[in-house]
C-alpha cells in the first residue's frame, strides 16, 4: 500500500500506531519516512539560508539596484530561518557546516543574479549567524576584515578595479574609518 497509495498508508500506519498495533505497523517504511522529513527540515534550512545570504550579497555588490523587494526578501528568510530554527532547535547544530554548504548555493546564485565575476564574491562565507539572523544587520553597516566586504567609495572603486585587475593584484582592507585599496602591479 505504500507505493500505491500514500495517503491511505499514512492514515492506516497512523491508526496502528495510535492503537499500540507495533506488530501490523510498516516499521521499516515509518522509519523511512521519519527519517525523510529529518532531511527535509534540514534542506530547508539550507534553501533558505542560500536565499538570505544571496540577497545579502546582492544588497552588498549591486547598492546602486538596491529595493524594497530584496529587503522584503531578507527580512522573510531570517524570519522564516528563525522560525525553522524554533521549530526544530537540534538544526542548530552544526548550523556553521550548514552555513558553509548554503553559502556555496547562495554565490552561484548572486552570480547568476548579478552577472558579476564570481570573483568579485568572497570565497567563504563572509557572515556569523548571528549577523544572518540580525533584523539590525545590514551590509551598508558592515566592517569586515574579508577581501570582498567593502563599503563607501573605497569599495566601491575596489569592485569597479576587480573587474578588470587579476584576482590577486588588488585587495581591500577596512582600518577603521579609512579603506586602503592595494594593487600589486606585475613587471
Amino acid at each position: 500500500m505504500h507505493d500505491r497509495d500514500f495517503h491511505a498508508w499514512t492514515l492506516q500506519q497512523s491508526a496502528l500506531l495510535r492503537e499500540g498495533r507495533l506488530s501490523e505497523a510498516d516499521v521499516e517504511h515509518i522509519a523511512e519516512k521519519l527519517e525523510s522529513m529529518g532531511t527535509s527540515e534540514q534542506r530547508e534550512l539550507i534553501n533558505r539560508l542560500a536565499v538570505l545570504m544571496a540577497h545579502l550579497l546582492k544588497w552588498q555588490f549591486q547598492s546602486e539596484l538596491r529595493s524594497n523587494r530584496w529587503r522584503n526578501t531578507i527580512n522573510v528568510q531570517r524570519f522564516d530561518v528563525k522560525e525553522l530554527l524554533e521549530e526544530n532547535p537540534n538544526l542548530i547544530n552544526n548550523l556553521n557546516e550548514r552555513m558553509v554548504k548554503a553559502y556555496l548555493t547562495s554565490s552561484s546564485l548572486a552570480v547568476k543574479e548579478t552577472s558579476l565575476n564570481r570573483q568579485m564574491f568572497p570565497p567563504h562565507c563572509p557572515f556569523s549567524a548571528e549577523q544572518l539572523l540580525s533584523e539590525d544587520y545590514w551590509l551598508e553597516n558592515a566592517v569586515s576584515d574579508c577581501w570582498g566586504c567593502c563599503h563607501g567609495f573605497y569599495g566601491t572603486l575596489y569592485r569597479a578595479v576587480r573587474q578588470t585587475v587579476p584576482l590577486g593584484h588588488v585587495r581591500y582592507q577596512d582600518q577603521g574609518s579609512v579603506g586602503v585599496l592595494f594593487l600589486d602591479w606585475m613587471d
